[in-house]
């Protein structure tokens, strides 16, 4: 009786454990608001979807202070587990994210993932300096953000490129 007791707390405790790992960091409320639509139909028209409600993400490229909060630049990516941004090479586009709070450039760096749920508020057209190209870029006004941390750093020893040999001679990188 006493082992079954243990193990079905454990299993309660590994149930709890596993729902709170999956959950988004994206308020349900914005999820359930959140359009359908996908990021190009948008990107082709985001007038046609002025006031929805959309959660998108990225990689940032810029983070831009202005007089009225913050306006970042974001490369598109499809969201994943958790609606964390996936690899760049499936991008479909840029989009901007505007917010009144200030948002320090130096934390929200460029190639950040990121992930904002917000309203479309419209659009911006920008040239690209090199190339003379204009771009529509779709403008989020922020509702909620969620700036992902870097992977953690693997601190190697010093020592790391010496060691043994199969012989049992030292060696070195050089």
């Amino acid at each position: 009786m006493r082992m079954q007791r243990i193990a079905t707390c454990l299993a309660c405790l590994l149930l709890s454990l596993s729902l709170t790992q999956c959950a988004s960091p994206i308020a349900k409320v914005y999820r359930q608001e959140a359009v359908t639509a996908s990021f190009p139909s948008v990107l082709r028209n985001p007038e046609n979807y002025k006031g929805d409600t959309v959660v998108w993400g990225g990689f940032i490229i810029e983070t831009t202070p202005t007089k009225e909060g913050t306006s970042i630049s974001i490369l598109e990516t499809p969201l994943g587990f958790r609606d964390k941004p996936q690899k760049s090479e499936s991008t479909k586009g840029r989009f901007i994210v505007k917010t009144n709070r200030y948002l320090d450039p130096m934390i929200y760096s460029r190639w950040r993932k990121i992930t904002v749920a917000g309203k479309v508020i419209g659009q911006e057209v920008k040239t690209n300096s090199k190339t003379g190209a204009t771009y529509t870029y779709p403008v989020v006004q922020m509702e909620q953000l969620h700036l992902w941390p870097f992977p953690e750093a693997v601190a190697l020893p010093p020592d790391y490129w010496w060691s043994w040999d199969w012989n049992g001679f030292w060696y070195g990188p050089y």
